[in-house]
């Protein structure tokens, strides 16, 4: 029997905790596996428990079984239909299989080397837009979130959909705004919670509900009518000109002598629902090794745990990113000098995408992780210059909204004032 910490409220164990309704989640890992070491037991309501795992065996054992003998937990598989339909986040086993291979070809190197003219083409509409505002006023306050949302959109649009949604050059559609509504504050994580206790919640006319269900309406009237456009192009060159992610999948599927239907486009998408741990459910009866001995409710000393089929399984990178004991003692520090010398500490031999887990691992790892890094080079690396406003120790807080963000202490969300002039007080230049 694992150690954990105790429940503090019979209906919601400690619920809120983990999926950060309250609190700062990576604080409360960090304190609990300080005190519980790297396998414990978290209450979860109702008698029902979580097993939270971040001991680099265990945690590598159950990312190389994902998708099979750990499947996405279902009350996100759950949320994740009801707000973006059906789709590989919510697939398992063969049918996540079937996919990923689908899509794959469109996540290639060479693919994505024909992509980088997109990535460039926004990247500079942004730096035009920002270059404008710099020029035409004395100090500007920019919501550097909002517009990252417009650059990803459009590139997103046009590589994954053969859409351009226009949101750099000031269009608004329902898919830009579900992007906004998602990272604006900290309510989506409340339906989280809500669909976790009472998923039919999902159903009620809330307001970040509907936004999310036009926004899942437009991508679907997107995928119609690329699908009819291919099928009245095929054969010709534009249908063999259309490199997107949607337009392989129409070359891959329609072309089988099969029938199909218009009322149901493929979809793919990849976003992740939580941005502080991986959630797993046992579908069966499994030993987990363990790298590190750990101690039991009975004192007893062990190597392994025993998970029981239907046990939800959490994988808290938010921890293992950021963990003393796995990078060094300025693990929670920015320093970006670390990745130009050796790693002498145990996080060198994480299996993971440079050894963190900000993309997962295993038959799920991001598949469009080469194209998150790429955008992020091409926009901030090559065009901007960031510097914060009292140097180093400028106080850095967190922008609480679904998917945790970097803010100013002072700010509102994740704006950034800069001057004209490029005073001091600049970050941006």
């Amino acid at each position: 029997m694992l150690r954990g910490p105790r429940s503090n409220n019979f209906l919601l164990g400690r619920l809120r905790e983990i999926l950060g309704v309250v609190g700062d989640v990576a604080t409360v890992f960090d304190l609990w596996i300080g005190e519980y070491d790297y396998a414990f037991k978290v209450p979860t309501g109702l008698g029902t428990n979580r097993i939270v795992l971040s001991d680099p065996k265990a945690v590598a054992h159950v990312y190389a079984n994902d998708g099979f003998g750990y499947l996405r937990a279902t009350y996100s598989t759950t949320f994740s239909r009801a707000l973006m339909g059906h789709n590989m986040i919510s697939a398992n086993k063969e049918e996540h299989r079937r996919l990923r291979r689908a899509v794959a070809p469109a996540f290639t190197n060479g693919l994505l080397r024909e992509s980088m003219s997109v990535f460039y083409d926004s990247a500079y509409k942004l730096k035009a837009a920002w270059d404008f505002l710099f020029e035409s006023r004395d100090e500007v306050t920019i919501d550097v979130q909002q517009w990252m949302n417009k650059l990803t959109l459009d590139t997103i649009g046009i590589t994954g959909f053969g859409h351009d949604f226009k949101s750099l050059d000031g269009h608004k559609s329902p898919v830009s705004e579900g992007f906004d509504a998602f990272l604006r504050d900290n309510s989506f994580r409340v339906l989280l919670f809500l669909n976790y206790l009472f998923p039919p919640a999902l159903n009620l006319p809330l307001k970040r509900i509907q936004i999310f269900k036009r926004m899942k309406k437009a991508f679907s009237d997107i995928a119609k009518v690329l699908v009819e456009n291919y099928l009245q192009d095929e054969g010709s060159s534009n249908a063999e000109k259309d490199r997107s992610i949607l337009g392989l999948l129409c070359k891959k599927f329609l072309n089988f002598p099969v029938s199909h239907s218009h009322d149901d486009p493929p979809t793919f998408h990849g976003t992740r629902l939580d941005n502080d741990s991986d959630l797993h459910q046992a579908d069966k009866d499994d030993v987990v090794p363990l790298s590190h001995l750990t101690k039991t409710s009975s004192g007893k000393m062990v190597d392994s745990i025993f998970v029981p089929k239907g046990t939800v399984v959490t994988t808290p990178f938010v921890h293992m990113n950021r963990s003393e004991v796995f990078w060094g003692p300025d693990a929670k520090q920015f320093v970006p000098e670390r990745w130009l010398k050796e790693n002498l500490y145990p996080s060198k031999d994480f299996p993971s995408y440079r050894h963190r887990y900000t993309f997962s691992d295993g038959p799920r790892i991001c598949i469009g992780r080469i194209f998150a890094v790429a955008e992020f080079k091409v926009l901030l690396i090559r065009n901007f210059t960031f510097e914060l406003p009292s140097g180093p120790d400028s106080p850095i807080g967190k922008h609480k909204t679904f998917l945790v963000r970097p803010k100013l202490s002072d700010e509102v969300g994740t704006r950034l004032c800069t001057s004209h002039a490029c005073q001091a007080s600049d970050w941006l230049k």
